[in-house]
């Protein structure tokens, strides 16, 4: 069977030395995470079993009634014992009547509820809410380090389909660029790529890799330290006269033999990039063409601002038109017809995304389309809605992921900022058209110098909110094939900075104007991990979608976890109905107010900021469920049990905060 892999990198936040205001950057925040109950992949069968006693007379039932005992069968004994009841609902005998003329007939709904609830209490196939054990596998446990993540490209599949791993770690009590590679659930123990330090820099930081043709890894990465005072910067044309970041390049030919060289000078574990005056060398991004030529962009600021790519081949660096200053990170791409484009979100100047293609001469880059966001009412992309904000409406761009598809369109993934209407960061897509005719003033250039189509740029919002809480961050991109014959599937992946930070994920079909709901792609754990990040070259297969996540947990622990796509699609797929069965459901952010949803089974479900007002939740069960910033103003919790649920900020059905409640809203009438 095909199987095309989708890369994902999932790393802990720390900052990141930068002339770049503060405030113009996006911020993560480190936080608690709790426990994680709503995965339901992986864990082990248990079964729910009840116990019905009828009693003559109970204290609410003067006629008598049967109380019905559930809960666990830990022991598997297939009766509930005493200690594994969990709790108990009462159902109480009707009072005598007096007799008279004929009454109404009873209520068979009523009834009908009833015999629901016991059959759902008696259903031996229900798994409780417990979070899985599988942590996937381990690939260094000790030396990985945790920074942010801005878009290196740190695992990568070769043409045998082994994984290639890069990462910061420490060797020898040293921030170092790592390598390992792997088939998944065993891996190579990681070494150096680079073991010897120039005079003056303290540390290094993450690498990013492309793989060639031939198999051969090209990796790029800086360091941080006071460039004077090494003598071989120095010499090599390095003029800042303080700290900064200075970028070297390696490669390794064949992985067996673990040798990492600059392959013009031979240095071991790499060798320095092309000389600035500028104080920083970072923000990389490779391609590789057709005949193993490797293409390089990366920013370089501190007495100036610019954006560089240069081309290496067989002989070393050749320097390419040089791309101003509007850019705070790039992304440089190879088409399916080799051509070589520069995909480039602007922070300043008019805040466009701008594509452009290098000539066949290597001597220009030509602009084929550009186009101007703007945050509107609605979250519109129409010309004709209003604007939102001051500014204009512009929108500052940050990290990008790209990916092609077989049909040569180009896939955008942006960090935007909208500066002038509440400063949040979120996530807008781009879709660039590489056939479509659209002649303009501003590309011009390209329709007289290299002719053709000029292609065409779009954007569609990503969980598209007015007024958002939460910052959205990392963005990462990735697209299928299509199932038998249909469009392609766009992908895509971004980090929320919530209360309790996640990742979520979203998906359209090439050409349409909106994307799915958005579900939680990783659940928050109560180990701690941060940024996230899938890799721009990879795909997903329609005949088994796994995603290959790579995380760093408590600062220190690398792992691989495969994930399966199609899992991560159902997690929102329940019946919203009374006794419904929605375990483990992604419902995160929903607008359930007003339905009726008596006795339905959300063990383990996420309803975080979910509209629960006026919604019945009779009888519901609601054990280990997340409703932290959920509403259930007026909502009706009558016998819902509530055990093992997270609230935080959650409105209690009285409109009182779950915070001044004991943090809780179980106990509300």
């Amino acid at each position: 069977m095909n199987k095309v892999y989708l890369f994902v990198l999932v790393l802990l936040s720390a900052s990141f030395t930068g002339c770049i205001d503060s405030e113009d950057l996006p911020v993560e925040e480190e936080t608690d995470v709790e426990d994680d109950s709503s995965d339901l992949e992986n864990e082990s069968k248990y079964s729910t079993i009840s116990r019905a006693t009828e009693y003559d007379s109970l204290d609410d039932c003067p006629n008598g009634g049967v109380i019905i005992e559930y809960g666990i069968d830990e022991n598997g004994s297939g009766n509930l014992e005493d200690t594994e009841v969990d709790g108990q609902h009462i159902v109480c005998h009707g009072r005598d009547g007096v007799d008279g003329e004929d009454g109404e007939d009873v209520n068979l709904s009523y009834v009908a509820s009833l015999e629901a609830l016991i059959i759902k209490l008696h259903s031996d196939s229900l798994n409780p809410p417990v979070p899985s054990s599988f942590l996937g596998y381990g690939i260094d446990s000790s030396n990985a380090k945790t920074l942010t993540s801005f878009q290196e490209n740190s695992i990568a599949r070769d043409s045998n389909g082994r994984l290639h791993v890069v990462f910061s770690g420490v060797y020898l009590g040293e921030w170092t660029p790592m390598y390992t590679s792997g088939n998944g659930s065993a891996w190579d123990t990681p070494t150096p790529i680079r073991t010897t330090s120039y005079s003056g820099v303290s540390m290094y930081y993450t690498p990013s890799i492309v793989i060639d043709s031939q198999d051969r890894l090209h990796v790029v990465f800086s360091d941080y330290g006071n460039i004077p005072a090494s003598p071989e910067k120095v010499d090599a044309g390095f003029t800042y006269s303080g700290y900064g970041h200075v970028g070297y390049y390696a490669r390794c030919d064949n992985y067996l033999s673990g040798i990492w060289k600059d392959p013009f000078t031979l240095e071991d574990g790499g060798g320095l990039l092309p000389a600035t005056a500028n104080r920083y060398q970072y923000y990389f991004d490779m391609d590789v063409d057709r005949n193993d030529n490797v293409y390089i962009t990366w920013r370089e600021d501190g007495s100036s601002r610019s954006t560089v790519a240069y081309k290496i081949n067989s002989t070393g660096f050749t320097a390419l038109p040089s791309l101003g200053d509007a850019y705070l990170s790039q992304n440089i791409v190879v088409d399916n017809n080799n051509k070589v484009l520069f995909v480039g979100g602007e922070y300043y100047n008019e805040h466009a995304m701008k594509i452009y293609e290098l000539d066949a001469s290597e001597s220009t880059w030509f602009l084929r389309d550009k186009l101007i966001p703007r945050i509107r009412a609605g979250m519109s992309t129409e010309n004709s809605s209003s604007i939102l904000g001051e500014n204009e409406g512009v929108l500052s761009h940050y990290r990008l992921s790209t990916t092609i598809d077989s049909d040569n369109y180009l896939h955008i993934l942006a960090e935007v900022k909208d500066e002038g209407y509440n400063g949040k960061w979120r996530i807008m897509y781009y879709e660039f058209n590489s056939s479509a005719s659209n002649s303009q003033d501003y590309n011009s250039g390209y329709t007289t110098k290299i002719g053709g189509s000029e292609g065409k740029l779009r954007e569609v919002w990503v969980n598209p909110i007015e007024l958002p809480i939460d910052n959205l961050y990392h963005p990462s991109i990735s697209v299928d094939e299509g199932i038998e014959g249909s469009l392609p599937n766009v992908h895509v992946f971004w980090w929320r900075n919530a209360l309790t930070p996640y990742v979520e994920y979203s998906k359209m079909v090439r050409g349409e104007s909106e994307f799915g709901p958005s579900v939680k792609a990783i659940k928050s754990t109560s180990r701690e991990y941060g940024a996230f990040k899938v890799l721009p070259q990879a795909s997903i297969s329609s005949n088994l979608s796994v995603i290959d996540i790579i995380v760093v947990m408590d600062g220190a622990d690398l792992r691989y976890i495969p994930l399966n796509l199609n899992g991560v699609n159902n997690l929102t797929k329940c019946p919203l109905v009374t006794f419904g069965n929605c375990a483990g459901a992604d419902l995160h952010g929903m607008n359930l107010s007003g339905l009726d949803l008596t006795g339905i089974d959300l063990r383990g479900a996420d309803l975080s900021g979910a509209d629960l007002s006026g919604t019945s939740l009779f009888f519901a069960d609601l054990r280990g469920a997340e409703l932290g910033g959920a509403n259930l103003r007026n909502a009706d919790i009558g016998y819902a049990d509530f055990f093992g649920v997270h609230w935080h900020q959650t409105v209690c059905p009285d409109g009182v905060s779950s915070e001044n409640k004991g943090d809780t809203c179980a106990d509300t009438n």
